[in-house]
């Protein structure tokens, strides 16, 4: 008999496989956007990630991710020349995000100030704007250059603490 033990659940991002697959990318659409009840899906969960920073009494790593979420795609599509981010928003959601990571770090709660809530809401806005504007091939793209981005940042972040 085999002792049971808890896995642990990895991000999408930390696991070295892709939510899509090159074949999945090939066959999406490149006329119409992700479908409506798959965007309000994936954009209700950053909102109730944005809400969980607000006001849950407890706000989790998993309420931050999924805003970083929505940060770490929106850069990843400015990477790719989707979309510029003319009024700078895209570094206030990062240096909020980035302070509550460190007082949490630090022992403090999880929670983003006035001015780091308004920011992350302008950007899930802009963010479900775009999913409404761009094809479901190039969202798929864009999620896979994020994962991979994700990764090649947090393979740095280990070999520089070793």
């Amino acid at each position: 008999m085999r002792k049971k033990t808890k896995r642990k659940v990895q991000h999408h991002a930390e696991r070295n496989r892709n939510t899509y697959s090159k074949a999945e990318i090939a066959l999406a659409s490149t006329q119409h956007p992700m479908p409506a009840a798959w965007r309000a899906e994936y954009v209700g969960n950053m909102r109730r990630g944005l809400e969980g920073l607000r006001s849950a009494p407890v706000a989790t790593e998993c309420h931050w991710r999924l805003v970083a979420d929505a940060l770490n795609i929106m850069q990843g599509m400015e990477e790719l020349g989707w979309l510029e981010d003319t009024d700078g928003n895209l570094p206030a959601v990062e240096k909020a995000l980035g302070e509550a990571g460190a007082r949490h770090m630090a022992g403090k709660p999880l929670r983003l100030d006035g001015t780091g809530l308004a920011a992350c809401e302008a950007l899930i806005d802009a963010y479900e704007d775009v999913l409404a504007l761009i094809s479901e091939k190039n969202v798929m793209a864009a999620i896979v250059h994020t994962e991979e981005r994700v990764r090649s940042i947090l393979r740095a972040a280990r070999s520089n603490a070793q």
